[in-house]
Order: C-alpha cells, then structure tokens, then sequence
C-alpha cells in the first residue's frame, strides 16, 4: 500500500521518515487514514495471506493525556469496519498496534451495513486508518500501516454442502456451501476452481460451474437506490434438470491458491427428478420442426412479444420524447416495467449487462467495480432480482452481454474507460491489456491475457444465470458492427474466429444450453452485408435492428415484409430487437403505428416474435400498452410454429376511393387467421379511433374454397369480440368473406368443417 497519509480536513505530508502526525488540539475525536493512489491501486496477491495489519505509534512527549485508539478500514466503495476493541497510548509511549485480519478474529465490525468480514474485504483494503479519543490536546505519530505474518492454511473442507434428496423438472435449485480456506480472488479459476458434476439418467455428465457471492438487500432513499452486501460469503452451485429420474451429484475441486493445484471431491449424492404438480415448460430452444420459430423443452412453442428495456434512465427518450429528467429508480424502475409488461402481455425484454446497468466487470473508476477479473457483486444481485421477478411475471429475459460501446472509440464511446484499455487514467487499477479497443476481437485463444479475462468473466455468468429458463437466450453483443476497426476486423474474419470461440466456450459452461446470437445496426441490410457474423455453429438465431428514415413514406409493415423475405437467407429465426421510426425516434403517431403494425406484421409474415420497441417507456403508457394486450389476446393459444401454416396477402377491394384495405391470411387445414387493415394509419397512426372514418359494406376477404364453420371478429385494439357467426352459404359461393364495420383494422380466426 502506497503511505499517502490524509486526515479530516486537509492532507498531511509525511516526514522524512515515512512517519505523519495527527493531532487532537483540544481533545475529542478525529480520523487518520491513508490510502493508495486510488488510480493505481489495484488488490496485491500477496496481502491475503498476511495475518496481521500492524502500524508503529506513539504520542508524543508533550501530550499531556492518554489516547485511545481504534483501527478502521474501508474498501474503495466506501464501505466501512471498524476494531470493536480499542488500544491506548500513554504520553510519550511507542508501541506497535497489531489486529488480525483473518474473518475468524472477531476484531471487525460492519458500520453502516451488515456484511461479515472476510478475505474478500481483507484483499480488497484501499483505506487503513485510526480513530482517536483524548480528553486534552494531543499528537499522535503513525509509521505506514504494514501487512505482516503468515496466515495458517487450514486443511481444506467442504462446509455445508447438501443437495436436495429431490428436485423439480425444469426448476431451478440453488445449492450453496462454504469452503473452510479463503481466497486472494474467488473470482479467479486459476486460483479456485470448483464444478458440481451431475451425473444424468441418460448416461450423460454435466459439469455446472459454481460461483462466489454473498446476499445483498436493497432499500430506497431520496437518492435512489442503495444495494447493501448482508453476512458471510458463500459459494453456489445452480442447477436446473431437463431429465426426469435419478441422479447423481457431486463436487469437483481444484485450489491451485499456492501455485501448486490440489484437487478435492465432495462425496456424491443422489436426488429423484419429477414433474412437479404444475409442469414447468423448460428451456427455450429453437424449434425443430421449421426454420423460423421458438418452442420450449417440453415442444410448446414460444412467440416473444418484445421490448427493448436496455436501460431505465433512457436519455433518448427524453430527447425524442420531451421527457423530463428520468430518475434512476433502480431495480425499483423495474419493478414498474415488469408489472406493466404482464399487465400488457409482452413476455420478453432485452435487458443489457452494460457498465451504467447490470455489468459485473468494468473499471474501478466506478462504485463497485473493481477493473477485470473480479466481480460487481452488486450488480449480480440486481440482476438475479429481474431475473427472479421477470419468472414470477412469466416474462423472458433476453440477455445482452456486451454492448459495442464498450469497445468504441466513435459510436456511444465507452473505451475511454474500458478495463482494458491501457491508455485509460485507471488502466494501473484495472489491470489493462490493450492498446487500442480494436485489439479486442483479434485477442483469443488460451495465453491471451484478453481471452482469459473475458473466458472467466463468461464464466461467471454462466455459472450464476446458466440454469435460468426466464433468460430467453444470450446475445453476446448488440451492434457488434460499430466496434473499433470493425471492417477490418470482419474482413480479416477475426471477429467471427472470435465469435466462433466465444460462443463455444460460453456453451461449454452453460448448464441450460441456452440459445445465442449476435446482432448489428440499422436494418435488414446490414446483416445480409455482414453475413458471416451468424457462421458460428452455435448462433441458432439472427438478432438485427430495424430502423429506418421516418421522412420518407416507408410504412414499417413494409419494411417488415422486406426484412422476412432478405432474412430467409439464414434459415433460422429472425428476431428485430431494436426499432422504433429512425435511431431518434419519430412522430408519436409514426412510433404508434410502427408498434401496432409490428406486432401483427410480425406475427403474419413469420418472424420469429415481434419487434422490440427500443422506446420502452414510451410503449409501456397506458395508450401504447393496450396495442400490445389486444394482440397477446389473440394469438394465445395458437402455435405459429407449425410449419402447416401458409400465408397469404389476398387483395381486398377498396369499399371507396379514399380506402386502401390490406390483408395477411395465414391458412392450415381447417383453420384460418387473418388481419385486415387501412394502408393510412400504418403509416401514421391516429391519435384516437374516432378521427377515422368507419369502413362500411367492405366487399370483404377472398379466401379460395371456403368451407362451412364459424368465425370470429376480433378488434386488434382491445382483443374482444367484434362478432361472431357462421360462415354464409353465399360467402362459400363466392370464396370471399364478408367482414363487420371496422375503423383501423379487424381481425378474425376461422374454423372450417370441410
């Protein structure tokens, strides 16, 4: 620790001798600490294993009343723990003050939270410091604090590791223990490394990493939200089993904390897995049965109605939108968007793990960041609370890894404070490994400080959100194209072999085998010119933005056809998880028509789930809301991934000339969906139904050989029932169905019986 010496009020310079003095000049109380250029301090491997912190004091000759002396420490952050037992100096005595750092001591005490200590505060010391008490004028002289001492090794054990004698079909179980020796970086791998090895009914193994962490508890004050760390540490493993039967369990570890690896197992156990009383759907996976649609483990399909919710303090939207300053609410702001999603029936969200969101690793410039290679711990838990609310609500988590700024220099930069970066002002303190952010994806394979980094951050995560069936899939970056040296990058094919290697590692460690992709900017376009970016065999899904100029006269369903039809070059699903007008927004009437008709465009022309509006706060109003609600009505219950469904756009003639009527019909046997609507308010929707005129004696839908059967009339606004009979014998005559009065647009679904 480098002796920069500070008092309350102002710094003190250190003597020649390395010593400073804090002075009391009427009694009472005062601080003394020091602390390391907060720029350059970075967790030295070597003072976990130290015993003791100790300092050399004395009060000076001329004092006149004893001192009393408590120790303290803070990590960077701020956070706090104080000696319970003080010392005292008499006038004119020397002595060496010592106190233990091991969690076992009992010295430390938390003040204003209610974390236990232990070697992760041990390790992670930026403050040592003295509290003083005099009841005259006193002068107390420090020497630089030291740590000093062996630690005593103790034999490695496995404290309360017990798994369940029974878990639950695609439910997720959480099993945690404690391990009897601690760890300069638990984070680390390298330095501890510890799977559960499951053993399947099928013959298979499964190795679930587990991870490090410790429960936080959030609670609110005029500033915000404040996430506070509660008790020991612990380690856990999460695992969620997609075979019903026996199996086994056991963990496998390997300490490698005193260079030389020492391997342990637990002893194995065995647990039964059944369905349990509701059956649980599984995990999300590509379906099988065509190329373009989503379905869950247990083959019911999946249709994501989206929403991009990349963060909650949207500084866009107040641009766009004429929003006031949008506080940041925390985890609090969630809460709000989850309950109005539900309320809506939108059933997935992007969530980003960006550094101003739910990062884990990012520079220690920041609160709670502490550069590469060890973890917000903070943040794990805000993002294990969404995860857990966004599964109570039945809502699915599209989970963004990286987005591109963080490795830009020019497109919403972030480099300048990249961990990596070694030209940042924190690059010492965040362990930095590169010289420019295009270095990023040239940097694989074993050997490459970046790669390794960036393997065991995946790690984590893995380890931590791996056995969630809420998380929908991984996207490992959004807008991989407007990284640094992009071009040159793709062109050399060193972000795909970066991709590819990435994707591989990731799924290695992925207990749940979770769906993954990348995505890039702008439209369709863009990914048919950046093609190979999907070339990873593991990519099961294209993710693309769908922006476009609001000047021009492109309606968005047209655009939409346009995409489906550019995009069945991939033969996979095609997800748009950014739209909304241009990359600045639109005209609410353009936003409004781009959300309404990208739901049922979406749906009809067979993208793999609808559009997710980058504008969330924007659709999550009570106005926007009830577009997505009518349309989740709807097509519940229908499984759109059944390839037996054809569509068709049959022209509808226009009851009058100032009309234009459009129509999708998807078609299987014996059963029919169609929407029809105005071209007008496609383009710019109204700002009440009322301001359009009510289509009257439309002439109504060609479907070739209508049979007998019922229909149902549905307005797409609200979801309800318009009306509902039985198909004509003249309808049948003439192949056409006749439709009810309608303002903007209707819907239906159609049984036949022959």
């Amino acid at each position: 620790m480098r002796e920069d010496f500070s008092g309350i009020r102002e710094e003190v310079e250190a003597a020649p001798d390395g010593w400073a003095s804090a002075r009391l000049a009427d009694g009472g109380e005062t601080m003394f600490f020091c602390e390391p250029d907060r720029r350059k301090f970075r967790p030295e491997r070597g003072q976990i294993w130290k015993r003791f912190l100790r300092v050399d004091a004395e009060v000076t000759a001329e004092t006149e009343t004893p001192v009393e002396i408590w120790w303290f420490v803070k990590d960077k952050t701020g956070r706090y723990y104080q000696d319970v037992r003080s010392e005292t100096l008499l006038p004119g005595e020397r002595r060496t003050l010592t106190i233990p750092l091991d969690a076992g001591s009992g010295r430390w005490r938390a003040v204003g939270h209610r974390a236990d200590w232990s070697a992760l505060e041990a390790a992670t010391v930026f403050t040592v410091g003295w509290k003083l008490r005099s009841d005259g004028a006193a002068e107390v002289r420090f020497s630089p604090p030291r740590f000093e001492g062996e630690r005593h090794e103790p034999e490695f054990q496995i404290i309360g590791w017990d798994p369940p004698r029974r878990m639950e079909l695609y439910r997720r179980t959480a099993m945690r223990f404690e391990l009897s020796r601690e760890y300069f970086n638990p984070f680390d791998p390298g330095e501890i490394s510890i799977d559960a090895e499951v053993s399947c009914p099928d013959g298979s193994k499964v190795l679930v990493p587990a991870f490090f962490s410790r429960e936080h508890r959030r609670r609110f004050d005029f500033s915000g939200e404040i996430v506070e760390p509660v008790g020991r540490p612990y380690w856990e493993v999460r695992f969620t089993p997609t075979q019903n039967g026996r199996h086994r369990i056991r963990l496998l570890v390997t300490d490698s904390s005193t260079g030389e690896a020492q391997t342990f197992s637990s002893f194995e156990t065995e647990f039964e897995v059944a369905a349990g009383e509701k059956p649980r759907r599984g995990f999300v996976r590509r379906d099988g049965r065509g190329e373009n649609f989503f379905c869950f483990d247990n083959g019911e399909g999946f249709f994501p109605i989206g929403l991009n919710i990349h963060t909650n303090i949207d500084l866009r939207s107040e641009t766009a939108f004429g929003y006031p300053p949008l506080g940041d609410g925390g985890t609090r702001d969630y809460d709000e968007y989850f309950r109005r999603c539900a309320e809506y029936g939108i059933n997935c969200v992007e969530i980003w793990m960006a550094a101003w969101t739910f990062a884990i690793e990012w520079s220690c410039e920041r609160t709670d960041y502490y550069g590469l290679g060890r973890y917000n711990l903070v943040n794990a838990w805000r993002l294990d609370y969404l995860i857990g609310e966004a599964e109570r609500l039945g809502i699915y988590i599209h989970l963004v890894l990286d987005n591109h700024g963080k490795i830009s220099s020019t497109s919403d930069p972030e480099w300048k404070d990249s961990p990596y970066n070694l030209k940042g002002e924190f690059a010492a303190a965040n362990g930095a490994c590169l010289e420019s952010a295009g270095e990023f994806f040239r940097s694989i394979g074993d050997g490459n400080p970046t790669a390794e980094y960036y393997r065991r951050r995946n790690r984590y995560i893995a380890a931590r959100w791996g056995a969630e069936t809420a998380v929908f899939a991984f996207e490992l970056w959004s807008e991989n194209d407007l990284t640094d040296e992009f071009q040159a990058n793709y062109d050399a094919s060193h972000v795909t072999r970066h991709l590819d290697w990435a994707s591989k590692e990731l799924r290695k460690l992925d207990s749940g085998k979770h769906l993954m992709t990348t995505h890039v900017c702008s439209d369709f376009n863009n990914n048919l010119r950046r093609k190979r970016l999907w070339e990873p065999e593991l990519f099961e899904y294209v993710a693309s933005d769908a922006y476009y100029d609001t000047n021009s006269a492109t309606r968005f369903v047209e655009l939409l056809r346009r995409h489906r039809a550019g995009m069945n070059e991939f033969k996979r699903p095609t997800l748009v998880t950014e739209f909304g007008g241009s990359s600045g927004g639109g005209a609410v009437g353009r936003i409004v028509a781009d959300i309404h008709s990208g739901l049922w465009g979406s749906y009809f022309l067979g993208l793999a789930g609808t559009p997710f509006l980058w504008w969330h706060d924007f659709a999550l109003e009570p106005e926007r809301g009830r577009h997505y609600r009518g349309f989740a009505d709807f097509i519940a219950g229908i499984d759109r991934g059944d390839p037996a469904w054809k569509l068709s756009e049959p022209a509808v003639p226009a009851p009058d000339q100032n009309t234009r009527l459009e129509a999708m019909v998807l078609t299987r046997p014996g059963e029919r969906l169609g929407w029809v609507f105005r071209h007008e308010p496609m383009y710019s929707y109204p700002l009440t139904e009322k301001e359009m005129p009510v289509v009257v004696h439309a002439a109504g839908v060609p479907l070739p050989g209508l049979g007998t059967g019922a229909v149902v009339f549905y307005d797409p606004l609200s979801g309800k029932v318009v009306e509902r009979r039985e198909i004509s014998a003249e309808e049948r005559a003439a192949g056409r169905l006749m439709l009810p009065d309608f303002r903007i647009d209707i819907a239906f679904k159609l049984e036949e019986h022959e």
